[in-house]
């Protein structure tokens, strides 16, 4: 399926609403086990973002698979498969645009760095609404760098210039 603008929104919105409610939940939820998960990832995840600024060809992969394993591991504790299984397809989904807003803009890997650390203390916390505050401007920000170029691409094309819809509005 072709990209566009219009599934880049609704994918990430989508993505957005179902992991801040299962990361909500498993704060309300947590537990020490809960806890460790989230822990042990965010050490996997922190360790992979030192080796890409190292160099990233090589480790883009690995980064990747940690972070997901962190996003997994902090909703983990949600205690509903349904809403883990819809999560994982809208986190597929939006990794596809992500990967193409990679190729047109460079990623603020030290914004990115920030905020999993954000969202790992604001879980431990146990402050849903830092949580869910940061986590919600994390799942959007590659969607809007994606939907920042696809703006900019249709205003040359129609020697117009777009104004900037972020995503989630």
């Amino acid at each position: 399926m072709p990209a566009s603008l219009a599934d880049l929104i609704d994918i990430t919105e989508t993505r957005r609403l179902l992991e801040c409610h299962a990361a909500r939940l498993s704060v309300e939820r947590a537990d020490l086990e809960w806890e460790s998960r989230l822990v042990a990832a965010y050490h996997k995840l922190s360790k992979a973002e030192e080796l890409v600024v190292q160099d990233a060809d090589k480790h883009a992969d690995l980064l990747e698979t940690y972070n997901r394993q962190f996003h997994i591991a902090l909703i983990s504790g949600c205690n509903s498969r349904w809403l883990l299984h819809f999560h994982g397809l809208m986190y597929d989904q939006s990794l596809r645009y992500r990967m193409l807003a990679f190729r047109v803009k460079d990623f603020p890997r030290d914004q990115s760095r920030r905020e999993h650390k954000q969202i790992l203390d604001a879980a431990l916390a146990r402050d849903v609404e830092t949580l869910v505050t940061v986590l919600g401007t994390h799942i959007t920000k590659g969607a809007e760098m994606y939907a920042e170029h696809e703006a900019a691409a249709q205003g040359r094309g129609k020697g117009k210039r777009k104004t900037k819809r972020r995503v989630g509005d």
